[in-house]
């Protein structure tokens, strides 16, 4: 299954005086930062409006009140727009995975008796729960949990304990922050995973069906390469994800340090650019039929570079080539 977070329905409704469009701004921040991890599902209960409207989010206030308010703030349009770009599964748990679980593992919250069906789901799943910070313990980044377990054999059942991950705020984002990482890197670590997994990681780049293709899934380099190019990309993609949200402007190579690119970026030298033969070679043909001049690359160890062309009419960048060095 993709990478997954559990909303946590079970931490709604907040008091009266909360500050809803604040809440549900950390909510929609903690759920696209976390896509750059590879996040990009939400489970919701089957208990819950999976249109999201009829949840309520304090007494009397429904996520609809939320949504028909700030569509009419311009301040809050970028806002609204993630909100609608949420991905939503339910039912939270896969009709097999749920078979396994109906009568076999219960999960509940430590010092209490019922099992919840959030908690079920990220134990299961191994994932981070979403919740709204309203009271302890949804404001904790770690929950203590209770796992019960009923062997089929012989109805036999035996009780243990652990902690699911929670995130509610920046806070939390930070503290799972190399958990968060350390999930990401584990479905990133050969060439073919990067191929595989492009539009799960790299949702905001193209990565070319030519011989990078070819390049990535053959990878016969040192795996100390592939890791830096697999950084790279990733400092690309929060680039774009962040212009085409308005973050920035225009393209410059700056901008992907502000990103977190730590290799240095450049174009090629006029020497490069008016020898046909060397200019062709960093030339590649783009999907709709369109040869490019890519001279942009990151300067990776070893001479290795990584190709790629900026489209700044689309706000889009297309990944090339991860190689050698070509030809000086």
């Amino acid at each position: 299954m993709s990478l997954a977070l559990v909303f946590n329905h079970e931490s709604l409704p907040y008091d009266d005086h909360e500050d809803i469009d604040a809440a549900v701004l950390a909510f929609i921040k903690i759920s696209l930062t976390c896509r750059q991890y590879g996040f990009h599902l939400m489970l919701i209960d089957t208990t819950v409006d999976k249109s999201w409207f009829g949840i309520e989010l304090k007494k009397g206030v429904y996520w609809r009140d939320w949504f028909n308010s700030a569509k009419q703030k311009n301040e809050l349009k970028d806002l609204v727009r993630a909100f609608r770009s949420l991905n939503t599964r339910q039912p939270m748990m896969l009709p097999e995975d749920a078979q396994l679980t109906e009568d076999s593992v219960e999960v509940g919250l430590k010092g209490e008796s019922q099992g919840l069906s959030i908690l079920q789901a990220a134990y299961w799943y191994e994932t981070f729960l979403v919740s709204f910070p309203t009271a302890t313990p949804w404001n904790q980044p770690l929950i203590d949990i209770w796992i019960l377990k009923i062997q089929e054999e012989d109805g036999n059942s035996s009780e243990s304990t652990s902690q699911i991950n929670n995130l509610f705020d920046s806070h939390s984002l930070q503290q799972h922050k190399c958990t968060l990482q350390n999930l990401r890197d584990k479905r990133l670590q050969a060439g073919t995973d990067i191929w595989e997994n492009r539009n799960s990681f790299f949702p905001c780049l193209h990565l070319l069906d030519n011989e990078l293709k070819n390049q990535l899934c053959t990878w016969p380099h040192k795996p100390a390469i592939l890791h830096k190019a697999k950084n790279a990309l990733l400092a690309i993609n929060e680039f774009v994800q962040r212009w085409q949200g308005g973050g920035f402007d225009d393209y410059q190579h700056s901008h992907l340090v502000t990103c977190g690119l730590s290799a240095e970026v450049s174009g090629e030298s006029l020497s490069i650019k008016q020898d046909p033969k060397k200019r062709a070679e960093r030339e590649f043909w783009l999907p709709e039929g369109k040869k490019v001049f890519c001279e942009n690359h990151v300067k990776l160890q070893d001479g290795f570079r990584l190709h790629f062309y900026v489209s700044n009419s689309e706000k889009i960048i297309y990944i090339a080539y991860l190689g050698p060095h070509l030809t000086l």
